[in-house]
Parts: structure tokens; sequence; C-alpha cells
């Protein structure tokens, strides 16, 4: 039996997702096994082999080189009673993974608690402008958050979560809890980052000239942190005429339903 390499790109978004780092399937089927070493990669999958039987599911460790490689191969072996306890045990896990949405992302609110509960200026009743050094920034953010909230990173177009999203609720910052626009001020823009006519009260957002980048634009900043949350220009659409381009790393989304329950 011969094993050979694939990207892990190459494997369903499910099967990418699987909490245990191998996939298994009924005698005859596909079996995906994950190298030991995934997060370096397997340089040769000659000698990443599963062991003869369906019942043990562990690669023989080796050195590897760099990539991304998984290891395919198909069961040709006669599963042993341990093997079948092992598969059914693992169908069960699927079945339920399929019923219950294991394999989706985490929830918006629940990503929000766990960045609120290491944040302690994170609000979204207290409007009190913060001052607070990017040296601590730098200790509670999320790595790509502080990126663009306080080194003006610009996050590529057509990448975040927002650009083209269509909910209905509230955004705020993600660095402080402000609250910054409502998705009735946000259109369709072909830039690729989400964009708004106008924020969602005064004082919601803070402006200032930026001519970085041998360009002079009007710099976006939240109302209470500081953070940079994009640039402004004048080609939106009425009542205003303006474009808040934003990035969505710095936004977080709240559906009217949480707020306002039928």
């Amino acid at each position: 039996m011969v094993a050979t390499p694939v990207r892990s790109a190459d494997l369903t978004d499910f099967e990418a997702g699987f909490p245990l780092g191998f996939h298994v399937g009924l005698p005859g089927m596909l079996v995906e096994y994950q190298c030991k070493r995934a997060a370096v990669g397997c340089g040769d999958a000659s000698r990443c082999r599963r062991r003869s039987t369906a019942s043990d599911a562990r690669l023989r460790a080796h050195p590897v080189a760099d990539g991304d490689h998984v290891v395919r191969s198909d069961i040709a072996d006669r599963p042993t009673g341990a093997g079948v306890r092992f598969l059914l045990t693992k169908l069960v896990l699927l079945l339920l993974c399929m019923a219950t949405g294991c394999n989706a992302g985490p929830k918006e609110s629940s990503v929000k608690d766990a960045h609120q509960a290491r944040n302690p200026y994170y609000s979204r009743a207290d409007t009190t402008k913060l001052n607070v050094p990017d040296a601590t920034w730098k200790k509670i953010l999320p790595r790509d958050v502080y990126a663009v909230a306080r080194e003006k990173d610009t996050e590529y177009a057509f990448t975040g979560k927002y650009w083209n999203f269509e909910g209905v609720g509230t955004y705020y910052c993600a660095v402080c809890g402000n609250r910054l626009f409502r998705s009735d001020a946000k259109f369709a823009s072909s830039c690729g980052w989400p964009s708004f006519f106008a924020p969602s009260r005064p004082g919601a957002v803070t402006y200032q000239p930026d001519s970085s980048h041998g360009m002079n634009r009007t710099e976006v900043l939240c109302g209470r942190c500081g953070s940079h949350l994009g640039h402004l220009f004048d080609d939106g659409p009425p009542p205003t005429g303006k474009r808040y381009c934003m990035n969505s790393i710095v936004l977080e989304f709240e559906p009217d339903e949480l707020t306002h329950p039928h």
C-alpha cells in the first residue's frame, strides 16, 4: 500500500476542521490521517504510513521538511474487532458533528465574550474616552486587530468578513466596544471593504489628516479609544455623499435579534 501526499487545502472544510486530527471511514472508504508533524509539514509521504490495520491510526514519526501535507491512503486490510469498534466510534462522532454543526466557526457572541474577558477597557455602555498606551493594547488585543487598530495596517480588499455582509444590526469597535455604525447606513461598494455613508451617532468617530503612502486622505478613528478604523472618501451615496471605508478586523457586529428579541 503506497501513501500519496496531498495538500491539506485539498480536504473539505469539514475534514480540515475535524477535531481529532484524522478522518476515518468504513472499510473500503478513503481514510486520511494527519501527520503528527503537520505543524511543520510532511516532506516524505513514503516514510509516513499508517500501520497495517484500521485499529491503529498512529503514524510513524520521522524527520520532516517543510510544506503542509497529510497522508492519504485506502483501507486495504480487514479490520479487527478493535478496528470495528474504533470505526464505529468515529462514525458516531462524525454523525454528531453533522447533526450539531460542530465544524461551524465560533459564534460572533462567543468570540466577543472571549475577547471582552481579556480586555478590561471593552464596554458598549461606557463612552468615556480612553487614553491607553499602545504597549498595553499590544498585550490585550489579538495580533491582527492590533496591527490595524494601533499600527494603522490595512486588511486586503475582499478578505474581511463584513465587506459584503448584509446582516441587520449594529457595528461596534472591536478594540473598546464603542458603537460605530448601523447596518442601515451600510451600502454595497466595489472597493472590497465594508462601507457606510454615516456613523451611528455624533462623536462615534473622529478624523485626522493622513498623508501616508503619497496620498492625502482623511483617516477615521474610533471616537472612544482612538483606534484606526479606515478612511473617509467623498464618493458615497446620498444622503451624505460620504464613504466610510472600514477594516472588518476592527469591527464587531451584533444582530438586532440579540438586543431586541421578538
